[in-house]
């Protein structure tokens, strides 16, 4: 089975393309699209490679925030949300029919006061909101409303809905009315981050990632995979997730993460969401070597 995927960000590289992929990767997946030219080369080279396209959320550049604020307090940016997603999912099915739509979830964020923040990359302080004015009904009405719409739009489109969990708040993680709506609306779907994982884990000593990662693990459908360090998270993120990187030194244990992820669930695709102009082609092969071993044993 094919579960391997690179990514195109902000225009369809051709040379990344190429060095990049491989025959026996399940596809690529594709954000914020400066220019529609790229979106209609990005398609040409799907059907010709015979390799499916994911979407991460929105397809085309965004004009503000990259991330839609359905768990606004405000109901007039929270409506304002909904029909940026209608619009923008209307719009990608006239260009593609992609495997799934990812979403980052929740925006905003919701923090918890005892966490120091300063490295998670929001982009401003619309895509955070404190636990203390977000209860946890609230949280679980609104996520409800939002995995319900999103059920109802890929029965009519015929994608797979995915939510990357970024930032995970203490309803997520400590509680099981979140689980419950993904029982209830089983075709969304989970992607977890451990570059996120990891990072969040580093912030926060009261949180286990590898818990969380067995608390989702049979909801995921993709795992986006990168490495990086709490002290230069804001210069060196999206690193490739080498295994000569050392968790002694700060790096995410990769091979701990996976082997978790593998236990429940062997069927999840693996995106390497990383900057893979930073390495040499030998390190290059020797990372998806190393992941794609590490993903079948």
């Amino acid at each position: 089975m094919k579960r391997l995927m690179i990514g195109q960000y902000g225009h369809f590289d051709k040379n990344k393309q190429g060095r990049d992929y491989r025959d026996y990767f399940f596809g690529v997946e594709v954000c914020m699209m400066e220019k529609e030219e790229d979106i209609v080369a990005l398609v040409r080279e799907a059907q010709h490679q015979q390799f499916q396209i994911g979407v991460h959320f929105p397809l085309r550049k965004a004009r503000e925030l990259r991330d839609p604020l359905v768990l606004a307090i405000n109901q007039d940016v929270k409506d304002k949300a909904y029909a940026c997603i209608e619009d923008e999912i209307a719009y990608i099915h006239e260009k593609m029919k992609p495997s799934y739509i990812l979403f980052h979830y929740p925006k905003p964020v919701i923090i918890s006061k005892a966490v120091d923040w300063r490295h998670w990359r929001f982009g401003d302080e619309r895509e955070f909101v404190e636990e203390a004015a977000y209860d946890y009904e609230t949280f679980l009405s609104d996520s409800e409303r939002f995995l319900e719409y999103l059920t109802q739009q890929a029965t009519i489109y015929g994608f797979t809905p995915i939510l990357e969990l970024d930032g995970l708040n203490a309803y997520m993680v400590h509680r099981e009315g979140f689980i419950k709506l993904l029982d209830k609306y089983s075709v969304v779907k989970i992607c977890l981050d451990i570059s996120r994982l990891h990072l969040q884990a580093c912030m926060d000593q009261a949180f286990n990632p590898f818990e969380t990662v067995v608390k989702y693990a049979p909801y995921t459908e993709l795992v986006h995979l990168s490495n990086g360090r709490l002290e230069d998270n804001h210069t060196n993120n999206h690193y490739p997730a080498l295994p000569e990187l050392s968790s002694d030194k700060g790096w995410a244990d990769i091979e701990h993460y996976l082997s978790t992820m593998n236990h429940y669930n062997k069927q999840y695709k693996l995106l390497f969401e990383h900057r893979s102009d930073r390495i040499t082609d030998e390190q290059l092969e020797a990372c998806y070597t190393w992941v794609n071993r590490l993903i079948n044993t």
